[in-house]
This record gives C-alpha cells, sequence and structure tokens, in this order.
C-alpha cells in the first residue's frame, strides 16, 4: 500500500510538470511581442480561386510566435470596409459580396493588435450571388396568389423582396414580403389574395452584404378558382379497373375510402382517413413499389388548378389534440405523390386496358416545417398541404372528369420508404367546364 501511495504521488508530481511546461509554452507565446510594437511578417500569396462574388485566397503563413490571425479587407462602392479574419494556424481564407473587380488588402495581426505590411491582391469575381439569383427570379399570376421562383446555385444566403400594389374589397394595399434562402433552387407564394384582380409586382435581391441588385416590375392578373363541391363525387370499388388504373383499397381496419372526400378531416382521436395497410400497390402484390391510386369521378366537366390534401393526424389519447404531433408530417403519412387527369375519349370505366388515357399533371413533395414549435406544427398540419397543379407555370387542366391521385412515398425514411399508407382528405380547386 506504501508503495502505491509513492507511486500515486509520483505520478501526480509528473503530471503538475508536464502541465506546468505546456503552460509555461503557451504562456510564453501569448505574452511574447505583446507589447513589444514589432509588426509581424506579412503572409505570403500563392493563390486565388475566384467563385460568385468573391475568392478564397491561399497564402503561406509568417512565422511569429506572437502571430493571432491573418485579415482582409476591401471598400465596397458604397464606401463600406468589409474585413474577412482567419485565425493564424488556417492557410486559406474567402472574401465575399464583391460585384465588381476589387483590390483586396491582406495583412497578419499579432496580439498585441500590430498590423502587418499590406498585401495588395486584384480580385474579378465571377458574377456575383445578387446577379445570379437576379437574372432567374421571375414572379407569375398563380390562383388567388402571386408564384416566386429563383435558382441560386451557389447557395449563398439572399433575401428576395416582392412589393405588391392591389386593392382588395375596394381598400388600396400595399405589401412587401421577404424570402430568405440560401437553396439551389427555391419556390415561395403570396397567398390571401382572395377577390383580387390585378397585381403590381416589384421584385429584386439582396445578399448579407448590403449588396442590392435591379428590380423587376410586373403587372399580373390573377386566376380565380373555386373549391369543386364534392357533393357529386363518387369512387370507384377498390381493385375497380379505371383506364388501366386500379382503385386502391384503403378500407384497412378503420380506414375507409370514402372518408377521404367526406369533408371530414382526421384530427385528435377521431378516426377519418384512408389505410391501405403498408402494402397495397398497384396491383395489390408488395412487388410493386407499395404505390397506390385514388381516383375520383367529380360528377362533371370541369378545368383543376390546386389541391389541398389533409395528413392523418391519429391522436389516441384525450389530451388537448392542437398540442399532439400525433403522425403529421411523419410515419406512413403520404408525403409525395402524383396527379394525373383523364383526357382520353369515352369513359374509362369502359376501357380497363387503356392507361395512355391518363394525363400526368404534376408531382408534388409535402415538405417537413422546420423551426417551429409542436403547436404551429400541428396547425399547419390541421389547415392541410395545398400545391398548384402546374407550380412552374400556374394554369388550369385540360377539362377532365376524373382525377387521380398517386402515393408515391411516406415520410418515414426521410421520404425514402415507399409505404405511404394514410391519407384523411382531398379537396379540389378549379372552375367548371
Amino acid at each position: 500500500m506504501k508503495k502505491f501511495r509513492e507511486l500515486v504521488k509520483t505520478a501526480l508530481f509528473m503530471l503538475f510538470v508536464v502541465a506546468g511546461f505546456y503552460a509555461c509554452q503557451e504562456s510564453d507565446r501569448l505574452t511574447i511581442g505583446s507589447d513589444d510594437g514589432l509588426p509581424p511578417g506579412p503572409p505570403t500569396l500563392v493563390d486565388t480561386m475566384l467563385f460568385n462574388g468573391g475568392a478564397r485566397i491561399y497564402y503561406n503563413i509568417p512565422s511569429d510566435k506572437d502571430l493571432l490571425s491573418i485579415d482582409a479587407e476591401y471598400t465596397a462602392a458604397n464606401g463600406e470596409v468589409r474585413r474577412f479574419s482567419v485565425s493564424y494556424y488556417t492557410d486559406s481564407l474567402d472574401v465575399l459580396g464583391m460585384t465588381e473587380q476589387t483590390v483586396v488588402r491582406l495583412y497578419a495581426m499579432d496580439r498585441a493588435g500590430n498590423k502587418s505590411t499590406v498585401v495588395p491582391i486584384i480580385i474579378k469575381p465571377l458574377e456575383s450571388a445578387v446577379s445570379q439569383v437576379f437574372d432567374s427570379l421571375d414572379v407569375k399570376a398563380g390562383f388567388d396568389a402571386l408564384v416566386v421562383s429563383w435558382k441560386n446555385l451557389q447557395q449563398q444566403p439572399v433575401n428576395v423582396f416582392a412589393k405588391i400594389n392591389y386593392t382588395q374589397q375596394g381598400v388600396a394595399r400595399e405589401v412587401t414580403s421577404v424570402f430568405t434562402s440560401r437553396n439551389s433552387v427555391e419556390r415561395q407564394f403570396i397567398n390571401n389574395l382572395t377577390g383580387v384582380n390585378t397585381v403590381d409586382v416589384t421584385v429584386y435581391v439582396e445578399d448579407r452584404f448590403g449588396n442590392v441588385s435591379a428590380s423587376r416590375n410586373k403587372q399580373l392578373a390573377l386566376f380565380q378558382d373555386v373549391v369543386i363541391p364534392k357533393d357529386n363525387w363518387t369512387l370507384p370499388d377498390p381493385n375497380d379497373t379505371i383506364g388501366g388504373i386500379p382503385m386502391a383499397f384503403g378500407d384497412l381496419l378503420e380506414g375507409k375510402n370514402r372518408f377521404v372526400i367526406d369533408g371530414k378531416i382526421d384530427f385528435g382521436n377521431s378516426v377519418n382517413y384512408m389505410h391501405t395497410g403498408h402494402w397495397q400497390g398497384r396491383t395489390g402484390n408488395r412487388d410493386d413499389g407499395n404505390q397506390w391510386n385514388f381516383i375520383i369521378d367529380l360528377g362533371d366537366t370541369y378545368e383543376l388548378s390546386r389541391i389541398v390534401t389533409h395528413q392523418g393526424h391519429h391522436v389516441t389519447n384525450n389530451n388537448d389534440p392542437n398540442l399532439q404531433r400525433g403522425e403529421y408530417y411523419q410515419g406512413y403519412n403520404v408525403a409525395i405523390y402524383d396527379m394525373y387527369v383523364w383526357v382520353g375519349a369515352g369513359d374509362p370505366r369502359l376501357q380497363p386496358w387503356n392507361e395512355a388515357g391518363w394525363e400526368f399533371v404534376s408531382r408534388h413533395r409535402i415538405d417537413t416545417p422546420t423551426g417551429v414549435t409542436t403547436a404551429q406544427l400541428v396547425k399547419l398540419g390541421h389547415a392541410g398541404d395545398e400545391a398548384i397543379l402546374y407550380p412552374d407555370n400556374p394554369r388550369f387542366t385540360p377539362p377532365t372528369r376524373w382525377f387521380r391521385y398517386e402515393a408515391l412515398n411516406s415520410f418515414s425514411g426521410n421520404y425514402t420508404e415507399p409505404y405511404g399508407s394514410w391519407l384523411s382528405e382531398i379537396t379540389l380547386y378549379g372552375k367548371k367546364k
């Protein structure tokens, strides 16, 4: 036991010695030259790599012991000095926010605040992110809405502004919407324009450095549509073939196909959804990709414009359903689906062999909300997910009596599992032919 205690004392002593050694080394590094007034040596330029609105500067790091950082700065067209800095062990530095050829001043700083001599570097960046985004920025008329879309191939953070003027119910209004994104492809909607005929809209782009693009102005006449009444809607029986496509079996357990068009939304512990049992494919086989089709006879001829779908909430306890996520935006609720309308000649019920009569409309993915509380997520799920049938170029479908909804993937497995089996409600917008 005595030898063990001596070994412990020796080990602790050696630990304190080693720790003290490195502490002294770092202390020396921190204090050497901290008030000597001697500037560090400058970094030596090695290379530059240009990209949109900036460049990456590569350099050799000076060997000064009291070196703190490598810095770069330039003066923007508006007179603002923009500075960028990295720690002393990094051998490259990104300089951003440029819109034209610029002289960048590269230098080193030590811990006393001494600055090295400046290394001037002429940078002629590729097209700025602001300019690139603005070139692709477009705004189109939607259904009681505007559709704003753009591309941001460099995925740099930008703000897209849309200033709109319109008259609604006799009142002149001016509203500015701001969309912040760094997605490579983005589409946003300005909604709640019910009853608005014409909108004057101006769009432009700004980045985080204050660079602002030119502006683009349009006057757009909005499309008008209405909710298609469900009174005359009917459904084929499960596995009935309509134009070569079998109708889904959604009557598993408590699920029923008819619940999807009854105007009632599954919420809390009310049971109001269809349920395919995770396996009902187009042919009823597990090996058929687990896709299924829900086909609606609209009862008359319509030109369709929008769809609103509701997921199954499926909360089984008696607590406040407004605070319970349930199955919203997860599990086996349908997250990706395709849409079709029948444009073939004749009645599709009499053409069980002819899939060619179905015209593909578009594919839609329901994105999971981010940055929201559970209560907010439940509110969004309860409101339903709206999609324009032709999002890239809003318009009405060809006249049709038959609408087809093909479920592809669920939210499970980050949209990868083809086991979408839950659906609560489908609502369609358009106009009667």
